[in-house]
Parts: C-alpha cells; sequence; structure tokens
C-alpha cells in the first residue's frame, strides 16, 4: 500500500488538508481566514517577532499562500481552549503525505513574525534605526502589540514601509520549524507550522509524515 493509500485510508472520502490535520491533531479545531501571503521571489522569513532577524529561506517556491490559523476550541483541554494550534499556509490543500523543506527557528517572546523577503529586509532596515536612532528598539515597538492579549493572530505594518508581518502566538519560547506538506503528486499542498503537537503525545503532525524521496 502506498503513501496516497495510506493516507486515504485515514480520512474515508476527504482529500483535503485540512481535514487530514484536524484528524490526526486529535483535537477540536476551528480555522479563520487571515488573508493570502504573497512570496513573489520565493524568499520566506519566520522567526522571533522582537529582534528583526528571521530565520531566512532562499529560493523556496515563488507564489501565494492562505493564512489559515487553526485554533484549539476543546474545553476538556483548559489549557489548550482558545490557544492557537497551528498556522497554515495553504496553497493547492490537497491532501499531504511527505514532508519536504523545512525552516527551523526559534522564539523569545511566545510570539512569530513571519513575512516575505522584501518584508524581512524592511524589518530588519527598521529594527536597524531603531537600535540607532531610538527611542528604544524593535522590541519596544511591539511590545504593546504582543502584550494586549494572549492569544492572537494578525497582520500588522512595518512603519514606513508597505510592508506587513504575520504575528502569531505560541504560547511560550522555544524552538518550531516551517514546514513544507506535498501531496501524492509531489506538488506542494502548503507549509506547517505547528505549534501544539497532536493531543496524547505532543507529536508534531509533520513528524506523521515520512521525508519525500529525493527525485
Amino acid at each position: 500500500m502506498g503513501l496516497w493509500d495510506k493516507a486515504r485510508g485515514l480520512l474515508g472520502g476527504d482529500r483535503t488538508a485540512q481535514a487530514w490535520l484536524r484528524q490526526v491533531s486529535g483535537r477540536a479545531l476551528v480555522c479563520s481566514d487571515h488573508g493570502t501571503l504573497s512570496f513573489p521571489d520565493g524568499r520566506l522569513s519566520a522567526g522571533d517577532a522582537s529582534d528583526g532577524r528571521g530565520k531566512l529561506l532562499r529560493d523556496g517556491p515563488a507564489g501565494t499562500a492562505e493564512a489559515r490559523v487553526l485554533t484549539a476550541t476543546d474545553r476538556s483541554h483548559p489549557n489548550d481552549a482558545g490557544a492557537n494550534s497551528l498556522l497554515w499556509l495553504e496553497v493547492s490543500g490537497t491532501r499531504p503525505v511527505a514532508t519536504g523543506r523545512r525552516l527551523g527557528f526559534g522564539t523569545d517572546v511566545a510570539t512569530l513574525a513571519l513575512t516575505d523577503g522584501y518584508g524581512a529586509d524592511a524589518f530588519r532596515a527598521f529594527s536597524a534605526r531603531l537600535r540607532e536612532t531610538g527611542p528604544g528598539d524593535s522590541f519596544d515597538w511591539l511590545e504593546p502589540q504582543i502584550t494586549a492579549t494572549s492569544n492572537f493572530a494578525k497582520w500588522t505594518g512595518i512603519p514606513g514601509t508597505d510592508a506587513r508581518l504575520f504575528l502569531f502566538t505560541t504560547r511560550a519560547d522555544g524552538g518550531y520549524e516551517a514546514v513544507w506538506l506535498l501531496d501524492k503528486d509531489g506538488g506542494l499542498s502548503g507549509i506547517l507550522i505547528d505549534i501544539m503537537g497532536r493531543t496524547g503525545d505532543l507529536k508534531y503532525l509533520d513528524k506523521l509524515l515520512p521525508a519525500a524521496t529525493p527525485a
């Protein structure tokens, strides 16, 4: 039995990535849409929201993705209810059967910042300008936005530019990965940033899939 057949057996006839994510997470999840993230030059930046030094992936696939946040709603897990469970950047949205590229990064203020290459350049320049001229630095600029509530997902503009950051709370500091999930044809279903892992053993959902075999 191939990877596609095994994945199909988990979900019956539903062939969407979101159905797979909900099924294997073991959590009651609600999805909210946050618009389109474009990365026209193939660069994607993810990292701590406070210092302007996100991890930048170069030479990734150029295109667009729909930013969707899946939030836990299961009241049987009181520490999880209402918290961001995962960020799903949906490209084709077809059911994933393997993993591709990975971009590892850390957070120090329990909030990640996601943007394209242009936004990463703009945020680094803005952060450097604040450090040089003050008052404060990029953390001081971000602090009111990331302390107003314990759980959020939102866009915010970078002053002096038309670039934006997508801010997403993780509840705790630590290391995370943006993982490319591939469908049965090797196409990009979407990019997953899993925060909670599946219920029970907290295993990250991308770890449930094998790595794609190099062509």
